[in-house]
């Protein structure tokens, strides 16, 4: 897995989002996901979700949510097992897991840290 590299994660951030936006790569959950590896970029006002290729580290979709569109969102943690992040938007029941990835783990710490302090949560 390519993607699982911050150097990757950190310049598909700098094409696609904004320099105060914190990533973090997550697996997207459902019947209708393009592909399951994905880039969740958050900010105070929107979520920005890169969907990446499973053999390269190439974008195939950008979806973009303001941040009063996402509603009802929960956030299930624990410390050694993934997180997973659930909300809607736009119509749809949106759920990402976010691994526990030794080398992506501050990553993971200070997105999860971000979306309770922009009040996604």
């Amino acid at each position: 897995m390519i993607i699982l590299r911050e150097s990757v994660i950190h310049e598909l951030k700098n094409l696609h989002g904004q320099a105060n936006m914190l990533p973090c790569y997550a697996e997207a959950r459902g019947l209708s996901v393009i592909t399951e590896q994905a880039v969740l970029l958050l900010s105070s006002e929107k979520l920005t979700i890169l969907f990446i290729s499973k053999i390269s580290n190439q974008l195939i979709q950008k979806v973009e949510f303001n941040f009063s569109e996402i509603t009802n969102s929960t956030l299930k943690e624990s410390l050694f097992a993934a997180a997973t992040w659930q909300f809607n938007a736009r119509g749809q029941r949106w759920k990402f897991r976010i691994p526990t990835v030794l080398p992506l783990r501050k990553m993971r710490h200070n997105f999860i840290e971000g979306l309770y302090s922009y009040q996604y949560i």
